[in-house]
């Protein structure tokens, strides 16, 4: 539930982000909510907090990806 304090996304929100919707843009770390999932309609960008960061949540997205990619051979 960090995440969400720090991004202020719904708990909907969060659960549609994928590895893509995570991306550094200008030496910060971006977070881009889909658009069918925000309450506007619109995609949302916030930049991650660092100390979600700290807390490993690029480290979590990275074994993420990695999982995804051992089992989609």
């Amino acid at each position: 539930m960090d995440f969400c304090a720090y991004t202020g996304a719904r708990v909907n929100e969060v659960t549609q982000l994928t590895s893509g919707d995570i991306y550094v843009e200008k030496e910060f770390h971006i977070v881009r909510f889909d658009a069918a999932a925000t309450k506007t309609a619109e995609y949302r960008i916030v930049p991650l907090h660092p100390h979600l960061i700290e807390q490993g949540f690029l480290k979590y997205v990275r074994s993420r990806e990695n999982l995804i990619a051992r089992f989609s051979r």
